[in-house]
């Protein structure tokens, strides 16, 4: 090999190999936690900046966050430790995450919503709640899944 050979083991020449460029060893990412509330946001609006986040790799990218409306009248401090404290309760995850837990939650269910709409219908145009497997001769068979029991009705069903 010569100098570089790409990924690990090299000596500066591509991606993860060898020492950083001179004066690059000081960029860090910032702190988990990390919130910028003024110069770079609007002059007029209630925003910020924050970091919530430990990157796992690479550089990390802030989220930028709009407040449209304070019922609760929270200082903006308070907000933001809260926003903050909402990235740490995702339960699919076992690290702080990039954004409030809620909002991975809506995007589960948005994903997920038509799945359970009483007429949707796979690609293949069979219902979804179909069954079917395929014998040794190609012919296939399918049971179509009865109502939901009432006991269940009440459930809440996390993905």
């Amino acid at each position: 090999g010569g100098k570089g050979g790409g990924k690990g083991g090299g000596k500066g020449g591509g991606k993860g190999g060898g020492p950083p460029a001179p004066g690059v060893e000081d960029w860090l990412n910032v702190s988990s936690g990390t919130v910028v509330d003024r110069d770079v946001t609007g002059k007029d609006a209630f925003d910020w900046y924050m970091v919530p986040h430990h990157a796992l790799q690479g550089t990390a990218r802030a989220s930028h966050y709009h407040v449209l409306s304070n019922d609760a009248k929270l200082s903006a401090d308070k907000l933001q430790r809260f926003t903050f404290d909402l990235c740490h309760v995702y339960g699919r995850a076992t690290k702080i995450v990039s954004r409030p837990a809620h909002v991975y939650y809506a995007h589960l269910a948005a994903f997920n919503g038509p799945f359970y709409s009483s007429d949707f219908r796979d690609t293949a145009g069979t219902d979804w709640c179909e069954v079917g497997s395929v014998g040794s001769h190609g012919s296939s068979q399918s049971a179509t899944c009865g109502a939901l029991h009432p006991s269940l009705a009440d459930t809440v069903y996390y993905a």
